[in-house]
């Protein structure tokens, strides 16, 4: 099956969008893709996480980056009770290649890697929570900073495993 289109709405101005997805019984896109890089983190929710060709259970504290246009979904498990809940951050293709400079070779060596997508652990997931929460009340200057703060320490952190398999290709659905 092809992973369908999604666009993600408002991205032309913006180099980033951090969205909150809550208040329903599972997540609502099925298999798709985007040009925009994510990271996603699950903070209540059980299911199947479906990432290029991989396939594995995600639980609470699931953080992953995905790649550009890297098919994927998230299906929640039918015993869930429970409201789904996830902070999703859309990356702007402009954003990555804004980073050129040399202190960000950790960043975009981490952008390179999310081509297969990244599951951090949860010890990192925890870690970084707190600014998660913080990019949802800061004003604009400050939510850039702390995205540049997400961003390095998932780079330095060696707590992760790659979700595809590297040479994985795909048919897009346009």
């Amino acid at each position: 099956m092809k992973p369908a289109y999604k666009s993600v709405s408002q991205m032309d101005s913006k180099t980033f969008k951090v969205i909150r997805q809550e208040n329903k019984q599972e997540f609502e896109f099925p298999w798709h893709y985007h040009p925009e890089f994510e990271l996603t983190y699950i903070s209540n929710s059980q299911g199947l996480r479906y990432v290029g060709n991989n396939i594995e259970n995600f639980y609470e504290n699931d953080l992953v980056l995905l790649g550009s246009n890297l098919p994927h979904c998230w299906i929640n498990s039918d015993d869930q009770e429970e409201t789904s809940k996830a902070v999703v951050i859309y990356l702007n293709e402009d954003l990555v290649r804004s980073l050129s400079e040399d202190q960000f070779n950790g960043i975009k060596t981490l952008f390179g890697k999310s081509s297969q997508g990244i599951k951090f652990r949860s010890s990192v997931a925890l870690k970084i929570k707190p600014k998660l929460d913080q990019l949802f009340q800061a004003d604009p200057f400050e939510k850039y900073i702390t995205l540049l703060q997400i961003l390095q320490e998932l780079s330095v952190t060696t707590e992760f495993d790659l979700l595809s398999q590297l040479g994985f290709s795909y048919e897009l659905n346009s």
